[in-house]
């Protein structure tokens, strides 16, 4: 009996919520996507950033989805407006187009990673007509011409963590910088998990960012962290859960938690902690049924949710 095609995942992030874009323009995205090829759709206010999380079994199919989101976004009114409030809490970001990676729940398998290097490069063929103003991919992963390269290091050398929402006006006259993005194959399939921190007056939480990042990283293997700013008086340690292949289990969240939690213990009062996963699950892509119909919306994921 022949071997299944893998199922490959595409996890699209963009610098855009509703209250910062066109009305049409994110609902235009969704039907920008096949029936049965998109798996959830998130939205955050605070953080000003959406999501949509893909799944094909054909690498030339899930490339002309992402292609076609990348021109309906790269040619839209959205992609000239001005970076957030840089004393906001916006997610740090470089342009309209934020992250865009290709995985699949058998990474790194061969068959795989040569079905997510082929999405890639179709990706690059059917976008290279778009300037670089409105579209300039930076590569990551086993996608980087030198071979492999984490995220976290491809965004530190663009600015993305030392510019979080601020930048530089061009000169009058001079061309439009680059909107530069990260386009990239992990080596493995990578959940989304957040944990977010409403602390009470008088607490500080600035000043347990760095703490809380370490904690959450040493916790468990496979546990990638940033803690940032989530709107007056909270916090939000983001992570990357990076999974092995299945049958072996997902990264689990109980120790996680259990860190954060021991980060904040002798703060001097008691902080509400709510965490929720983004995206979806090596489970949820293996499970799902391709037959079904496209989710109508996205889930809000502003406020206490």
């Amino acid at each position: 009996m022949p071997a299944l095609p893998p199922r490959l995942v595409s996890n699209f992030y963009l610098s855009l919520s509703p209250s910062c874009s066109p009305p049409p323009l994110l609902p235009s995205l969704l039907r920008l996507v096949p029936p049965g090829r998109l798996l959830a759709a998130y939205t955050d206010e605070v953080y000003q950033r959406s999501s949509l999380h893909l799944c094909s079994t054909c690498p030339d199919e899930l490339a002309a989805i992402v292609a076609a989101l990348v021109r309906a976004l790269a040619q839209s009114p959205a992609a000239e407006l001005p970076p957030p409030d840089p004393g906001g809490s916006a997610h740090p970001r470089l342009s309209l187009i934020d992250n865009i990676s290709l995985m699949s729940t058998e990474s790194p398998d061969p068959p795989a990673l040569a079905a997510l290097r082929a999405a890639h490069q179709g990706i690059l063929e059917l976008t290279k007509g778009l300037p670089k103003h409105q579209f300039s991919p930076l590569a990551y992963g086993h996608a980087h011409p030198a071979g492999y390269r984490e995220l976290r290091d491809v965004r530190r050398e663009s600015g993305f963590f030392s510019s979080p929402a601020a930048a530089p006006s061009a000169a009058p006259g001079a061309p439009p910088p680059p909107a530069l993005c990260t386009l990239g194959v992990p080596d493995t399939f990578i959940t989304n998990y957040n944990i977010r921190l409403s602390f009470p007056p008088p607490l500080s939480p600035p000043l347990l960012r760095a703490p809380l990042s370490r904690a959450a990283r040493a916790s468990a293997p496979g546990v990638e962290a940033l803690t940032l700013p989530y709107g007056p008086g909270r916090l939000e340690v983001a992570c990357n859960l990076v999974h092995p292949p299945p049958p072996e289990p997902p990264t689990p969240t109980a120790p996680l938690l259990a860190a954060v939690r021991g980060a904040l213990e002798g703060g001097g009062g008691e902080v509400e902690v709510h965490a929720y996963a983004v995206g979806v699950t090596q489970e949820q892509v293996l499970a799902h049924d391709f037959g079904r119909s496209n989710p109508e919306g996205y889930t809000a994921l502003h406020g206490g949710e």
